[in-house]
């Protein structure tokens, strides 16, 4: 499962800068560029807010929140550009990375 989580983080990474001809389709609606920037601020907000809400606990919630929401923002951008690749590595990102946070938060 770790591997997996790597693959898909450092794909993620990877694809959210550097694009194959062929495998990105670009935004595919009007405005979609503002779209794109406005969820994944708040995405980023959200995500900042569970370090600051959860600096101190340990639990499920925080395992959710701070599992959850970095994918999304992989998975969302995947999507507003259509790029199969990014696309595929988030979800292999969000199924090794929340899988491996909710074995570590049963500790």
């Amino acid at each position: 499962m770790l591997v997996l989580e790597q693959i898909g983080r450092y794909g993620c990474m990877a694809f959210m800068i550097f694009n194959i001809p062929y495998t990105y389709f670009d935004f595919w609606f009007g405005h979609a560029l503002v779209v794109y920037l406005s969820v994944n601020r708040a995405l980023l907000a959200l995500y900042l807010l569970g370090w600051v809400i959860y600096r101190k606990g340990c639990g499920r919630a925080r395992m959710l929140w701070l599992s959850v929401t970095p994918t999304l923002i992989f998975l969302f951008s995947g999507i507003a550009v259509l790029s199969v690749p990014l696309m595929l590595c988030a979800a292999l990102f969000g199924i090794g990375h929340i899988t491996i946070s909710y074995k570590n938060s049963e500790r």
